[in-house]
């Protein structure tokens, strides 16, 4: 049996409205709910310490998320184990300190888009990177 299937006007929806909770979370330093309401894969991933730090980080070199610009939006669905439809979703962000892309993976599943990965892309926290692994070498 074959089964075709689509991304939904209501999984958009639902991721959208997900991305809005994460941003507010971020916005209040509150990690713990990020971490949360997401997928198990996620917190198998990351432990909440870790995921706190990197927020920490997001925070201190970016500022407070003000807005965003959807970039890309794609899908997957699948069945089995990890059935549901997969959506990555990028947004160009800009915070009070400087900008970057959001880049969210979600998993849409029994009404409900859960966060799977997340990783942010900004020259500044490149910049703190460098900077990071310049002191390790002196």
């Amino acid at each position: 049996m074959v089964v075709l299937a689509c991304s939904t006007a209501a999984d958009r929806s639902l991721v959208e409205k997900a991305v809005a909770e994460f941003h507010d979370a971020l916005n209040a330093g509150d990690a713990n709910a990020i971490y949360g309401r997401a997928d198990d894969e996620f917190r198998r991933a990351v432990t909440a310490d870790g995921f706190a730090r990197a927020v920490g980080k997001i925070q201190s070199r970016l500022g407070r998320f003000e807005r965003s610009r959807e970039e890309s939006y794609q899908f997957d669905v699948r069945v089995g184990a990890d059935a549901g439809t997969v959506i990555q979703v990028s947004y160009a962000s800009q915070f009070t300190l400087a900008s970057g892309t959001d880049i969210f993976l979600f998993r849409v599943r029994d009404g409900r888009a859960l966060l799977v990965g997340y990783d942010m892309k900004s020259d500044a926290l490149n910049a703190l990177m460098r900077l990071a692994l310049r002191s390790e070498r002196a």
